[in-house]
């Protein structure tokens, strides 16, 4: 199977056409049928349906070209990857990140993005599933993602460790939230909880140190939506519990009350996982720079609430 023909098929597949396909490739329309013939004829089946209307897939031929995206775009990053070595870092780059932690990283990591590359684009999806960030990972939808190491980590990703932050009951500023000591988790448990529904990262840290202690999470609201979940707090619905730095704001503005959540302390560590199938290309190992630079300023400005961890050393997949 030569790699000329299985580009012409897709070519036709993509705009469903023979005529517009051999124009957009610059060769003559029954050179590129030839082709396509000599590939169906190799493999053994038909792959496009030919009528007056253009052309369609068969089965075999969508098999073929959804298997042939992936190719295609794995081409593309290696002849990126080698041109990069002696030009500007520029194309695009796309991050998936929780809710929690795009208002913390990503917006002091756009703009340095912005001054030190020009010509790179960077576009940012939400998601709370874990899950739904490595399986958009491993299928080449995104690039990078910053997940949270409570949860089960595929052992075919790369992973660099980025930030290790404590979590803090948050409440409204009217309510006593504010003693020095912190607030045991036992207490914490008792108030009324507005939470993410599992497996969201953080509800996973809380379940698991309160599983330790045989005690239980009810929370009376369930909200995955970070923003409406702080909403709720001010309006006086009840408590939650979210790193420091996701309510910074909030607090130096006297809208939110926060004390960290002790006996015991609970972790939030944040990870970059990029493929790790594949070498990271300069303009996605950039952008994973600037979030690390990031997260040591955070560590830096806050301190105590906000521990990073030493270096960006490479995580052992065997800690899962």
């Amino acid at each position: 199977m030569q790699l000329n023909q299985l580009r012409y098929f897709w070519q036709v597949a993509e705009m469903g056409s023979f005529s517009r396909a051999s124009v957009h490739l610059r060769v003559t329309q029954p050179a590129l049928s030839r082709q396509v013939r000599l590939l169906e004829e190799e493999l053994g089946v038909q792959l496009l349906y030919r009528d007056g209307r253009g052309a369609r897939l068969t089965d075999a031929g969508r098999d073929l070209f959804d298997r042939s995206i992936k190719l295609f775009r794995e081409l593309d990053e290696i002849k990126e990857a080698i041109v990069a070595r002696g030009k500007a870092i520029e194309g695009e780059v796309t991050i998936g990140v929780p809710p929690s932690v795009g208002t913390v990283l990503v917006p002091q990591t756009l703009m340095a993005c912005r001054d030190r590359y020009p010509g790179l684009s960077v576009k940012v999806i939400e998601s709370s599933s874990i899950a739904a960030l490595e399986e958009w990972l491993i299928a080449g939808q995104i690039d990078l993602a910053v997940v949270n190491g409570a949860a089960p980590v595929s052992r075919s990703l790369r992973l660099v460790r980025l930030l290790s932050e404590k979590l803090f009951l948050v409440g409204p500023a009217d309510a006593p939230v504010a003693r020095p000591e912190g607030r045991p988790l036992p207490e914490v448990v008792a108030l009324p909880l507005v939470l993410a529904r599992p497996p969201h990262g953080i509800r996973m840290l809380l379940e698991a140190a309160c599983a330790e202690q045989g005690l239980t999470v009810r929370p009376r609201f369930e909200v995955d939506s970070v923003a409406v979940m702080k909403e709720l707090v001010a309006l006086g619905a009840g408590f939650t519990v979210l790193p420091f730095t996701v309510i910074r704001r909030e607090v130096e503005e006297g809208r939110f009350g926060a004390e960290e959540v002790v006996s015991p302390v609970i972790r939030r560590e944040l990870l970059v996982a990029t493929p790790g199938n594949r070498p990271p290309l300069p303009r996605v190992q950039a952008v994973e720079q600037l979030l690390c630079e990031e997260a040591l300023t955070l560590r830096t400005t806050f301190g105590a609430p906000c521990d990073r961890v030493r270096g960006a050393a490479q995580v052992s997949l065997a800690t899962g």
